[in-house]
């Protein structure tokens, strides 16, 4: 395994981690939300989308590493 496949994996499976990991954090965010009936916070706050967005992306973006190499 060369130096760039092993830097390309290890970019790969971070952004892949984190991105899981943000998404979780949202779905937490929500349910907590929804169980505390505090739905208003949660929708009024662009936080939680944005952080759903750059989530997702980042498991976009792992993926297309993956298959650049």
């Amino acid at each position: 395994m060369t130096m760039k496949n092993k830097a390309s994996r290890m970019l790969y499976l971070l952004l892949f981690c984190l991105g899981w990991i943000g998404v979780s954090w949202t779905v937490y965010a929500f349910f907590m939300n929804a169980y505390n009936k505090t739905m208003s916070d949660f929708v009024e706050n662009p936080s939680f989308f944005i952080l759903l967005c750059i989530s997702l992306m980042s498991i976009a973006t792992a993926y297309i590493i993956e298959k650049m190499d």
